[in-house]
């Protein structure tokens, strides 16, 4: 693409299980980390998350509107990275 903004599709279906729809420019798309369910309980045994990516945790790119979907659903589980 010549002269126009990349374009980036949200990759928020890694955490969600959904495909999502938006599509949009790189510059407009945050990095998430989160913990997969299935590994929440021995991070809560352990009594901490370790540290990415040995800790099993996933980081994914996504829309604002998407971070803050993940935030009010699974805050305790997601980290709001740099801006890519």
């Amino acid at each position: 693409m010549m002269g126009g903004a990349r374009q980036c599709e949200c990759e928020c279906g890694a955490w969600s299980g959904e495909r999502c729809a938006y599509v949009g420019p790189a510059a407009d798309m945050c990095t998430v980390e989160f913990m997969l369910a299935h590994l929440r309980a021995s991070h809560e045994a352990a009594g901490n998350r370790g540290v990415y990516p040995r800790n099993g945790a996933v980081r994914i790119r996504v829309s604002a509107q998407c971070v803050e979907r993940m935030l009010d659903d699974d805050g305790e589980w997601v980290t709001v990275e740099l801006a890519v």
